[in-house]
Parts: structure tokens; C-alpha cells; sequence
């Protein structure tokens, strides 16, 4: 079937995104999360850093079990499971009033929530839109970047006028939701369990050289999206600028716009050469963020959300690429993982660099480690080189539902 032909906002398409929707309202709730620890419970970077970076490490730990899961006992198991976890750990919030362990196990348990349903959710994309993959990734990504456009406006002005539980309330009511809607959402392949031949495991899918490249570039955008989501937070704040939402805001929403308006045209045009631009782009935008002042705050969140935007559609599609349905969940979560390992470090590395020499050399880390993975896209050229279909020794290759 022509690519072209191929529906895209089918019914099934349709209800993942409505879950997504409501799944991601309810992590948007979160994006103003370092402001509620340094405001209210008076943490430090390095705290900071670290409750975030728990979120990352429990995708990390799990995204091993939560691919190969997602392969073996379908997807929408795993959607039930995460948004339930979703659920209960933003009621908990709801009643913390101090810094304690109870703060890092309900953010790690968030990230447990994020591991099953993202994963899940991506990889069901990729079962039934394989010929637009890259634009249905585009738009389910982008559904994210809508509520973390719009929700922190409101999480601010009413963190501001009631407090925080009612925000960590909302935030329980619309993971429900979630689950919810993730009733009426089938899987679309047969079960890996059921198949009389087991797909090849997460250890076997590691070997192939190209994982470990992914896991490096993706990385490092984890520690990029780390500085500018966690530590531009504090950064404004210690300028005296106040109002850290704008920026946030700007991000998300220019990142929703490329990826609903530009979706297509990423799967029209060359995925290894989108992903290039993009990477060098977040290198070259990274310098400029210690010389940003309140007046430039939106026009550079609005700039990081058009590299942002592009990037993540364009690299999981060119990963994508040729893989089979019984691999499509180990190839999202190697992406996935790959970015919150990065995501991690960075928010426990980053926040003792901000200690110890400040807010401005989080970006300049950054940067460096931006410039790396930009060095290898341009060592490693192409887009067939990077399919995680690729097996050892030899091309990747197309064997079901090229895309």
C-alpha cells in the first residue's frame, strides 16, 4: 500500500491518542515540579537533581523488562499497569509536605508509570501506522507537548492561589482517565507468548552495534532536555525572574506544532539528515541559554521546541525502520532508556556541577556532550545504519512492513 494511502487518524489511532492525552495531563502536572521542591520544601541542586533524576532511573531499570514485556504479553497490558501506577503515586503527592524518601519513591514510581504506558503506547503506533510512522509518532508525541504547552500555565496560577495537593489531585484524576480509555484499546499483533518461536531477547537485541550508538546519542539529548527542563528552572529563578512557565510553555508548544503541522514532511524527507540538524542544533542553542534574559526566554523555548520537535519523530522512526512487530516494544524501550539514562545523569551530575560552579555550566556540559553525539550522526551517515533491525554482521533488514 502506498504510504500516502495509508489512514492515519483511524479510530484505533484515534483512542491511543486519547489516552496519550489524558496520560500526559496528568505528567504535565509535573513539569513545574522543581519549582514545588525549592519553593516549598526547600531543596537544594543537588536535591533537586537528584528526586528528578529517580524518575530516569526507574524507566532505566525497567526498560529492559517493560520492551521485552511489551513484546511477549501485549501492549495494552502495559498501558493498564502504568496508569494505575500513574494514579496512585500522584495521590500520594498530594500529602507531601517534606523532603524525605517518600519524595524519591513516588517520583521513581512516576517514572514506572511513564516507562509502561510511553513504550507501550509507541509501540502500538508502529503496529498500526507502519507506512507513516514517522508522522503517528510525530503526532502522538505531540500530544504530550499540548498539555505541557497549556497545563503548567494552570498548575502555576493555582499552585500560586490554593497550594500544590489540588494540583497533585488533578494530576491522579486524569492518569485514571488513562487507564480508562485504555479498555477500549486492542493490541493489534498476536502475542509473542502465544507464537510457537519466541522472539530473540532484550540481551540478544543489545549486540547489535547500533544499540549502543542510539544509547549514546539518545543520552545525550537526555542530559540536554535534563538542563533545560530541571535546572532552567532555578537558573530564572536565581536571576529574579519569577515566572519560569513562559519558557516551558514557548517549548512545548512550538515542539506540538512541528510535530502535528511537520509530521508528514519528516517522513518525506531524509530522517538521517532531520536528526543531524536537530542534534546540532540543541549544541548550538545550549551555548546561548547562560546569556538568556526574561525578554528571551520564550523565543529560546520556542527555538529548542523546533530542534525538540524534530528530533525524537525522526530518530524513533529511523530506528523503527524495518523492524518486526515482535521487536517493535525492545526497539522503543532501547530510545526510550537510552534517553533517561541520559535524562538521569544529567540531573545527578548537573546538579552537583550547579553547586559547585553554578547555574551557567549546566548548559555548557550540556553542550559539550550535544557536540559528541552530533560528531558521531556525521561519522555514521546514513539512515539504514541506524535501524535497530540491524543485525550483527550484516544490514538491517525490511523483512515486514517496511516504513
Amino acid at each position: 500500500m502506498p504510504r500516502s494511502r495509508q489512514p492515519l487518524l483511524t479510530s484505533a489511532f484515534v483512542r491511543i491518542l486519547a489516552m496519550q492525552a489524558l496520560f500526559g495531563a496528568s505528567q504535565a502536572c509535573y513539569v513545574l515540579l522543581p519549582k514545588f521542591l525549592a519553593t516549598e520544601l526547600e531543596a537544594a541542586a543537588p536535591d533537586i537533581g537528584a528526586i528528578a533524576a529517580m524518575y530516569s532511573v526507574a524507566v532505566v531499570v525497567l526498560v529492559p523488562t517493560v520492551g521485552a514485556g511489551i513484546d511477549r504479553f501485549g501492549r495494552r497490558l502495559f498501558l493498564l499497569i502504568g496508569n494505575a501506577v500513574s494514579t496512585g503515586s500522584a495521590l500520594a503527592f498530594a500529602w507531601v509536605d517534606e523532603l524525605g524518601p517518600a519524595v524519591y519513591l513516588l517520583r521513581g514510581l512516576q517514572g514506572v508509570g511513564f516507562a509502561c504506558v510511553f513504550i507501550a503506547a509507541s509501540t502500538l503506533v508502529a503496529d498500526y501506522v507502519p507506512q507513516r510512522l514517522g508522522q503517528a509518532l510525530a503526532v502522538l508525541s505531540s500530544t504530550m507537548h499540548g498539555t505541557s504547552a497549556t497545563v503548567p500555565l494552570v498548575v502555576e496560577s493555582v499552585a500560586d492561589s490554593s497550594g500544590w495537593s489540588p494540583v497533585f489531585v488533578a494530576s491522579a484524576v486524569c492518569a485514571a482517565g488513562a487507564w480508562v480509555v485504555s479498555f477500549w484499546i486492542r493490541n493489534r499483533t498476536t502475542c509473542a507468548a502465544s507464537r510457537p518461536v519466541p522472539a530473540a531477547g532484550m540481551a540478544s537485541f543489545l549486540r547489535r552495534g547500533v544499540a549502543w550508538r542510539t544509547l549514546f546519542v539518545v543520552s545525550m539529548v537526555g542530559v540536554a532536555v535534563s538542563g533545560l527542563m530541571v535546572f532552567i528552572q532555578p537558573f530564572v529563578l536565581e536571576r529574579g525572574i519569577e515566572r519560569v512557565a513562559p519558557f516551558l510553555v514557548s517549548y512545548s508548544a512550538v515542539a506540538m506544532a512541528v510535530r502535528v503541522f511537520f509530521g508528514g514532511w519528516l517522513d518525506r524527507f531524509d530522517r538521517y539528515l532531520s536528526t543531524t540538524g536537530a542534534v546540532g542544533g540543541y549544541t548550538l542553542l545550549l551555548t546561548l541559554v547562560p546569556w538568556a534574559t526574561s525578554a528571551w526566554l520564550i523565543p529560546l523555548g520556542a527555538l529548542f521546541g523546533v530542534v525538540h520537535g524534530a528530533f525524537f519523530p525522526a530518530f524513533n522512526a529511523m530506528g523503527l525502520q524495518g523492524t518486526d512487530p515482535d521487536e517493535r516494544g525492545k526497539s522503543v524501550a532501547i530510545v526510550n532508556g537510552s534517553f533517561n539514562v541520559g535524562f538521569a545523569a544529567g540531573n545527578f551530575g548537573l546538579g552537583y556541577a550547579a553547586a559547585a560552579w553554578g547555574y551557567s555550566s549546566v548548559f555548557g556540559i550540556a553542550a559539550t556532550g550535544m557536540g559528541a553525539a552530533f560528531g558521531m550522526l556525521l561519522a555514521v551517515r546514513g539512515a539504514e545504519r541506524w535501524s535497530l533491525a540491524q543485525r550483527p554482521g550484516g544490514p538491517a533488514e525490511t523483512r515486514r512492513n517496511p516504513s
